[in-house]
């Protein structure tokens, strides 16, 4: 069911900037249920409808995660999501006060598959969310968190990475650039000190 924002100031038993639900369209008039919750036909020039940015502003807003953060459920009218973030994280074997995050380009596959219709503000804004939280929740003192970088001389260029690195660069206390013996791929060490 679609909702549109009240934009008229005269007083139709409306509020100015309320989001009502559309229960029907009649010619130039839907069919609301207004303040005092009686039915009413309204003019449609009286709302304005939510636009994308606003739909997804609702649907951050409504953002719940389990305790384990392996899934964000999102609900707003008749749009419901639910994504499993794959992050895998677990205190490392350096020091019980360092946690180490891992599989974040699959969490940001995921998100960009299950929200291909979305912006990519909002895709980025999910995932700082979700990394937010696990850090807050988090009863270690520094996170740790890395992947490959886009260099276009790796083996494996991480597409992801322009936009992990946005949103992780931020919150981090230090960056570490370095080449992978391995795979001589260039990777970064995002390291993020809990405040």
């Amino acid at each position: 069911m679609k909702k549109v924002i009240c934009i008229s100031k005269k007083n139709h038993n409306l509020t100015v900037e309320k989001k009502y639900k559309i229960y029907g369209k009649v010619l130039k008039q839907y069919l609301i249920i207004n303040d005092n919750n009686i039915p009413c036909l309204y003019k449609t020039k009286l709302f304005k409808h939510l636009n994308q940015d606003d739909i997804e502003k609702e649907l951050l807003n409504s953002i719940i995660d389990d305790e384990n953060y392996n899934y964000c459920k999102m609900h707003y009218d008749d749009i419901s999501i639910k994504i499993e973030t794959g992050l895998d994280y677990q205190t490392s074997r350096i020091s019980c006060n360092i946690l180490e995050i891992a599989e974040i380009n699959i969490f940001f596959e995921t998100l960009e598959y299950n929200l291909s219709d979305y912006s990519l503000l909002f895709r980025k804004n999910i995932f700082e969310l979700i990394i937010k939280r696990i850090i807050k929740d988090a009863t270690c003192g520094i996170i740790m968190l890395s992947t490959n970088t886009d260099d276009k001389d790796n083996i494996d260029v991480n597409h992801y990475y322009p936009f992990i690195n946005d949103v992780l660069s931020p919150l981090s206390f230090d960056i570490i650039d370095n080449i992978n013996d391995n795979s001589y791929n260039e990777v970064r060490l995002w390291i993020i000190k809990k405040h």
